[in-house]
């Protein structure tokens, strides 16, 4: 389990926002933040396990207004899968859901389940690497102002030196 506090603050900060009817970055100046982190997991056996998390975040401008593309919760539960050999297998499925989401003087709340699988393996002179195919928002969901543009499908490669 895990229990984060945090508190910033920020001279210049660059957010995004809709100005004149356009999506567009903006200079927020100075912001602050404070928020708090949590976390909870449970291994199950050595190749399952779960995570919870929870972060709490509390954004305004100088002025006093909550500054834009942020969102007051992001929770996410993950099921996780790992066959702990080097050259095996890995696995995720989890769901975030984000409450209050601030875009142009709007709030949103939405989730998106997710997936993704991993192929592990292990070079000779001790680098690691994976292959990946996953997708992102199971569910389609689209909300245009805030770019969530439905289902991505993804594939890639990355390798550690």
């Amino acid at each position: 389990m895990k229990l984060n506090y945090f508190n910033s603050k920020y001279d210049n900060l660059i957010t995004y926002d809709k100005v004149n009817g356009k999506n567009t970055f903006i200079n927020a100046q100075d912001a602050k933040t404070d928020g708090v982190e949590f976390e909870v997991g449970r291994q199950f056996n050595d190749n399952w396990s779960i995570r919870a998390t929870s972060n709490w975040l509390n954004a305004k401008d100088s002025d006093g207004e909550k500054v834009s593309a942020t969102a007051d919760n992001i929770s996410t539960l993950e099921l996780n899968y790992d066959d702990n050999d080097i050259n095996g297998y890995s696995a995720k499925l989890w769901n975030s859901w984000v409450s209050n989401y601030h875009y142009a003087n709007e709030n949103y709340d939405y989730n998106t389940l997710n997936f993704v699988v991993n192929k592990k393996f292990a070079f000779d002179d001790g680098r690691t690497g994976r292959v990946y195919a996953g997708v992102d928002n199971i569910g389609d969901k689209k909300i245009g102002d805030i770019y969530l543009e439905g289902r991505i499908w993804r594939v890639g490669a990355e390798i550690t030196f």
